[in-house]
């Protein structure tokens, strides 16, 4: 027995062109897909075997023999096998670092100018430690893939899809479900049912348009390990993203009569302050269109905001004084420049950011 190698395409082609002439040459599979059903990573490595008889007049050999991925291992002779004998094709698959089920080919090239492929299949029951680096968020028997769905910045007009792994990580079957009281998410699952080692694949839909709210929003997504069971242990993952209103494209007299936002000033200078309280910031948005300007929300991505309220609208041609508070003891000693970003109905420019600077003593 030898293990798989490479050889060189002259060697390959002038075996195989010697093979194409040779007569009444074939073989009989006695066995040759392969499933090792569930595996447990923990006890390493297994082999099997496939077997063919050669059933012409001439001998016959194995040229080369190679696996789909490096987690397989392929052995096999190379020596010529009589009419009649048999001749044997062994495998082995690393199951290290690899929870859930597979499929590998391995190609053989025979000596008759034959090309012949072996598939393999498996499901491996993962260690603790795989499961804890690839599905990290436990409930019960179901291990997920993330404790938080990261949803970024979505326009109000679009329904965009996230993908969670859910991995069943005993030796029953489990019902996995998710459900959120969110009318704005729609859950789907790719499998009803998770045997040993199963992986199944949880999308979801997040149409922004229908939660009526803009800014950073976080949705919780329940999962349960099995919906059959009435003390099924559940966990939580949040779905952040943030809202954002889309922009149009005006043209002429629309845009006339567009609103538009403006912060002033931009930036805001705090001067020199100390960070052991909340800091108030004052500033005004100014309307420069033809139409009233609704403000939505303010908000940043580093520090927190906060207000008692926003103006509901402001007059074309007008401003209105909006005073805030950022939380900023978080923030080292020294300058600073936060971006903050204001969401109105401007049409043109929906999300304005301008920037509040200072220094930390």
């Amino acid at each position: 027995m030898r293990k798989s190698s490479l050889r060189t395409g002259a060697f390959l082609f002038g075996a195989l062109l010697s093979g194409f002439f040779s007569l009444n040459a074939g073989i009989q599979w006695i066995e040759k897909n392969h499933d090792f059903g569930l595996m447990k990573e923990i006890l390493g490595p297994q082999t099997g075997v496939s077997r063919f008889v050669n059933t012409g007049n001439t001998p016959i050999s194995v040229i080369d023999a190679r696996p789909s991925c490096g987690c397989t291992g392929v052995e096999f002779s190379d020596a010529e096998t009589a009419p009649g004998d048999t001749l044997s094709i062994a495998y082995t698959y690393d199951p290290a670092g690899r929870p859930g089920r597979f499929e590998k080919s391995i190609k053989v090239w025979l000596s008759d100018g034959t090309e012949q492929v072996i598939m393999i299949r498996g499901n491996v029951l993962g260690a603790p430690e795989s499961l804890d680096m690839f599905y990290p968020v436990e409930a019960g028997p179901l291990r997920l893939s993330d404790s938080v769905i990261i949803g970024g910045n979505v326009t109000d007009t679009r329904t965009p899809g996230y993908f969670i792994k859910a991995y069943n990580q005993t030796t029953d079957t489990i019902r996995p479900l998710a459900t959120s009281e969110s009318q704005a998410l729609r859950i789907e699952c790719s499998q009803q049912k998770l045997g040993p080692g199963d992986l199944a694949t949880f999308v979801i839909y997040f149409k922004a348009g229908a939660l009526g709210e803009y800014g950073p929003v976080e949705l919780p997504v329940s999962f349960v390990a099995d919906s059959a069971s009435p003390d099924a242990r559940s966990v939580t993952v949040p779905l952040r993203a943030t809202v954002l209103p889309s922009a149009k494209s005006l043209s002429g007299k629309d845009l006339a009569k567009a609103p538009r936002c403006f912060p002033v000033p931009d930036p805001v200078d705090l001067g020199i302050i100390r960070h052991d309280a909340a800091q108030p910031v004052g500033f005004a948005i100014l309307n420069d269109g033809g139409s009233p300007l609704r403000i939505r929300k303010i908000y940043s991505d580093i520090v927190a905001v906060k207000y008692n309220r926003l103006p509901k609208e402001i007059k074309p041609d007008k401003s209105v004084r909006v005073s805030l508070e950022l939380d900023l003891r978080d923030l080292p000693a020294g300058p600073f420049r936060i971006p903050l970003r204001i969401i109105t109905d401007d049409p043109v420019t929906p999300v304005k950011e301008f920037t509040v600077a200072g220094e930390i003593r």
